[in-house]
């Protein structure tokens, strides 16, 4: 199987694929937002935001390659796609020299990572998954080659692109501990620690807020009144999150259409998985021990985030080791066997590309809303109703990103509290409200509209969309008296 008609078939299905629309979770805008930060003189900060606070949520690595676009293009998000794009395709094309045990193992690999429809879908989305993969693709490569220094300064890009990125680094240090090669083990940390330290020590000089480290220990990141989490509830997170991703988003990552079958599919698939790091060779003795730790941190990760997003990156390093079981449990017809896999990959992959092409009809005919839900609709349209009808303000509102995205003015969320009073003295120093209607979240209902109920005096009704109703109000201190 030649690797070259697959590189050609990845580029293809990811060119069908390519949905121009902005993806409707908050970290692509958020990402964008940071690259205009950047390319504006206003440092890394959070510019969406009243007072622009330092930025310590999201490493500047992904924000840092979206900033040439931002210069030249602004936020047009179908533009700021092109990144994720090339980047899933220079994966690939590493992907294909990486050594896996041998050539049709390494074929095989390839295949499934061409036909993800995972890895295709997000191609076109303005989030830091793919960009991350290439690097730690980049990163297993140059290890490979024994350019240790590029593989190590590989490993942490992908840590400032993604704080779990500590997987990377973690395995260097464990496979130069097993392997007892203090010399490398010594340089890697010093080099690792140095280039990393800066992001740290900023973070803590610049700011008090929770980064992603600090939300692990968490129970509910969106609820912390629910305080940390304890070796119980953690063993609970980790039983929860391995029964989400084996018996739904593992199997759905090969197969969308198959969903009653699901969780014999994760099962058997995780089953050849874990038959493939048995029978692989030490050659392949640093890919099992990434494989290891990527599970490990995937499943104690907060439940609120599992997601097929955070499977992405641990799907290339599974890849040969899946194609080692498959061919060592099924020695005679185990090449039939990984094609059918293929083909339900791709099927999958292929299901989507008529939606995608309508898609991308009606975003180059200027219809900027097709295929959103109408909950986000009738969002995009209050904020557009804001932008010409109202002066710039600070806008409470569920999704601040996206307003400031589609507003211009800044933005800020309410606090999740049930204390309809604690809600208000977070919100009252504001101008206005949009009291979303969003199918898919429920913390407005639960936080912000009892604060409103109680001082409904205190606001005024601006402007109410069709429904779902979407609603803008004023604050007291803005309406005319």
């Amino acid at each position: 199987m030649d690797k070259k008609y697959l590189i050609y078939l990845f580029i293809i299905l990811a060119i069908l694929l390519f949905n121009p629309y902005p993806f409707e979770g908050g970290d692509n805008v958020v990402y964008s937002i940071l690259a205009k930060s950047i390319v504006s003189g206003q440092g890394y900060a959070s510019i969406y935001e009243p007072d622009s606070p330092p930025h310590v949520h999201y490493p500047p690595g992904f924000p840092v390659l979206l900033s040439p676009l931002v210069l030249i293009f602004g936020l047009d998000m179908a533009i700021l796609k092109l990144i994720p794009f090339f980047s899933s395709v220079l994966a690939i094309l590493i992907y294909t020299r990486l050594r896996m045990g041998d050539g049709k193992t390494e074929s095989f690999a390839t295949l499934f990572f061409a036909v993800s429809p995972i890895i295709l879908v997000y191609s076109s989305r303005v989030l830091s998954e793919i960009p991350f993969t290439t690097l730690l693709i980049a990163s297993i490569y140059f290890h490979q080659k024994k350019q240790d220094i590029i593989a190590w300064v590989c490993s942490v890009g992908a840590l400032y692109i993604r704080t779990g990125g500590i997987f990377l680094v973690g395995g260097y240090l464990v496979y130069y501990l097993i392997e007892r090669d203090w010399q490398r083990l010594f340089l890697s940390l010093l080099v690792m620690v140095g280039l990393y330290l800066p992001w740290f020590i900023r973070n803590r000089l610049v700011s008090d807020t929770p980064t992603y480290m600090a939300q692990f220990f968490m129970v509910d990141p969106y609820n912390p009144a629910k305080g940390g989490i304890t070796l119980i509830l953690l063993l609970k997170r980790l039983l929860t999150n391995l029964s989400f991703y084996l018996f739904n988003i593992l199997p759905g990552a090969f197969c969308y259409f198959l969903q009653p079958v699901n969780p014999i599919l994760g099962v058997f698939i995780i089953g050849l998985v874990g038959i493939g790091l048995f029978r692989a060779g030490p050659r392949l003795r640093f890919l099992k021990i990434l494989v290891i730790l990527f599970f490990i941190g995937l499943l104690s990760w907060p439940t609120v985030w599992s997601s097929d997003r955070f499977l992405l990156s641990g799907l290339s390093l599974i890849f040969p080791f899946l194609v080692i079981g498959i061919r060592s449990l099924a020695k005679s017809y185990g090449r039939y066997l990984i094609y059918v896999l293929a083909l339900f990959s791709l099927i999958s992959a292929i299901i989507v590309i008529p939606s995608e092409v309508r898609k991308k009809a009606h975003f180059l005919k200027g219809d900027f809303e097709y295929g959103y839900s109408l909950d986000w609709r009738r969002y995009r349209q209050a904020c557009l109703w804001i932008k010409r009808n109202l002066p710039p303000g600070i806008i409470v509102s569920r999704k601040p990103e996206f307003t400031y995205l589609w507003t211009g003015y800044r933005s800020i969320i309410f606090p999740y509290s049930y204390d309809a009073d604690e809600v208000w003295n977070g919100i009252k120093g504001y101008d206005y409200i949009i009291i979303d209607s969003f199918f898919w979240s429920g913390t407005s209902q639960k936080y912000l509209i009892p604060a409103i109920l109680k001082h409904i005096k205190e606001t005024k009704g601006l402007y109410r969309t069709r429904p779902p109703d979407t609603w803008v109000l004023a604050i007291r201190k803005t309406v005319s008296q």
